[in-house]
């Protein structure tokens, strides 16, 4: 049975595993930053575009949530091959942008995660049953993928990539 967290644990860990993730980042310079094959092919910037591509989806996600409607349930329960096509989409539109507007993005996006989070009731972050269009799908769940679990495996991955490097 999947173990359901409160509010401000979920909050905690997101802010947790951002800083950490923020801190990851903070020395590197712009060529860092820019390196392709750090995560997969991706450079550090192109991991910072697929993370809010996450975030944006997970707004809509959130919105939905807020105002109880269905209408994010297209973008609820998208397959994995569904998922990396609008990530590939989000990518080709952004990878063009210089790294700080990329950067400034990606900590607006999570800000307004947070504040979107801040302002759900604890039934609609744990209730399996909250939202028919999450099926059976608690929203912290998604929460929790689309956010610190998706900036730990991100971390790894560039920890990993300067451990070699050095």
């Amino acid at each position: 049975m999947e173990t359901l967290l409160d509010k401000s644990a979920i909050l905690h860990n997101i802010e947790t595993e951002y800083k950490a993730f923020e801190e990851l980042l903070a020395p590197l310079d712009g060529w860092q930053l820019t390196t392709p094959r750090v995560v997969g092919e991706w450079s550090i910037k192109e991991v910072l575009i697929h993370l809010t591509a996450y975030h944006k989806r997970l707004l809509l996600l959130l919105e939905a949530a807020a105002q109880e409607t269905a209408s994010a349930q297209s973008f609820a329960r998208l397959s994995e091959e569904e998922i990396e096509r609008l990530s590939q989409q989000f990518y080709a539109a952004s990878r063009a942008r210089p790294l700080r507007e990329v950067w400034a993005a990606f900590q607006a996006t999570h800000a307004q995660v947070k504040q979107m989070i801040e302002a759900l009731n604890e039934k609609a972050l744990q209730d399996a049953q909250s939202y028919g269009w999450l099926q059976g799908m608690p929203l912290q769940r998604l929460i929790a993928c689309d956010t610190y679990q998706h900036y730990a495996e991100h971390a790894l991955a560039i920890h990993i990539w300067l451990a070699k490097a050095e």
